[in-house]
């Protein structure tokens, strides 16, 4: 009898650590971080930005944590569900005053889609510092401090690239005349 319970008991914790909940994703594994969260989004300085349905207003994509999710898969779910575009996590830039968490992202494709929370999000843009400038923000306070990380981290990826050197093309011997 008890080698059927202790059975029992490995395929219930077998099973269990199986099912994939919606509070799991593969991002920053290392990171525990829970609460609300979203991301900063940067493609050839242009800043990944939603607008807000209820009153126009701009803001980075994100939002409210599902119970026990780590900020770092809200900030993954929360971009896809706000602007339809998968979502590579990066480094944790920094917690705002109000706790939310602000992670460095990478679109993983180009596609453009309409937002997929409509109820919340009338559309989504990549929008450059003079197109952002004239834009109402959903928390103004936050746009002088965007900016500075979108610039920051501009200069980040410049120095990552040329630290990486130029890209070489490798030719296949067996094509060479």
């Amino acid at each position: 009898m008890k080698f059927i319970s202790c059975l029992l008991s490995a395929s219930v914790l077998a099973v269990s650590a199986c099912q994939h909940s919606v509070n799991d994703c593969d991002q920053l594994p290392y990171d525990s971080t829970v609460g609300n969260a979203g991301c900063l989004v940067i493609k050839q300085d242009k800043l990944l930005m939603v607008q807000q349905r209820i009153n126009g207003h701009w803001a980075l994509p994100g939002g409210t944590a599902e119970q026990g999710e780590r900020a770092a898969c809200t900030a993954q779910r929360e971009t896809r569900e706000e602007t339809g575009l998968e979502i590579a996590v990066g480094d944790k830039l920094m917690t705002l005053e109000n706790g939310f968490h602000l992670y460095r992202c990478y679109a993983l494709h180009d596609r453009l889609s309409e937002a997929i929370d409509q109820v919340e999000i009338a559309g989504w843009e990549w929008l450059n510092q003079e197109q952002r400038s004239q834009l109402p923000w959903r928390f103004e306070e936050q746009h002088g401090l965007i900016d500075g990380l979108v610039q920051q981290q501009e200069a980040l990826d410049l120095q990552q690239a040329e630290a990486a050197g130029p890209v070489v093309e490798q030719t296949d011997p067996a094509t060479v005349p």
